[in-house]
């Protein structure tokens, strides 16, 4: 039994340990900013919703997308990537069950709107902090860098991110782009 539980654990830290080398790798390397393109928002979403099919349907979260005006950018496909699915992510992650998601694009922003737990007023400020997780929403597989990475992707192309929170009831994230 001690053995089977030894073996969990050790399993359980390497994978920990992996996926924290791997994040910090990604954040460390963002200064690359060649490979940029013509990125539709729209197509990105849609690639990610089937990605977190899986977990959309484990929580009974309902996805929808609403293209108001077409939204493409020019910037590097990775990094957009990594940004959307880090936002779409926490909004899986810390929505309630049988909740929902509205992503809205338009012209020049795209609004992502969830029925999840929320952050506290007060802590709004720091969700974009390297390594803060808000106390309630403190999860084992998280270590709080996810939020940073977008931080510092919208900060390198100079988006602008604005978040509305209310504490049970959801959050919206508006990024300018």
């Amino acid at each position: 039994m001690r053995i089977l539980l030894v073996i969990l654990f050790y399993t359980t830290w390497l994978s920990f340990t992996n996926n924290l080398i791997q994040a910090l790798i990604s954040l460390s390397n963002l200064d690359d900013l060649n490979n940029s393109e013509s990125i539709d928002i729209k197509e990105v979403c849609e690639k990610l919703e089937k990605s977190y099919a899986e977990k959309l349907k484990e929580k009974q979260i309902s996805l929808q997308i609403i293209t108001k005006k077409p939204l493409t950018i020019q910037a590097n496909r990775e990094y957009t990537e990594i940004f959307l699915s880090n936002l779409l992510s926490n909004a899986i992650k810390y929505n309630r069950k049988k909740g929902k998601i509205i992503i809205t694009l338009e012209e020049k922003s795209m609004t992502l709107q969830d029925t999840g737990i929320g952050i506290a007023q007060e802590n709004i400020g720091k969700i974009f902090d390297r390594f803060y997780q808000e106390s309630e929403s403190r999860d084992t597989n998280s270590f709080g860098i996810g939020l940073s990475l977008v931080e510092r992707i919208a900060s390198i192309y100079k988006w602008v991110i604005a978040v509305e929170s209310e504490k049970w009831v959801g959050t919206t994230i508006k990024i300018g782009f």
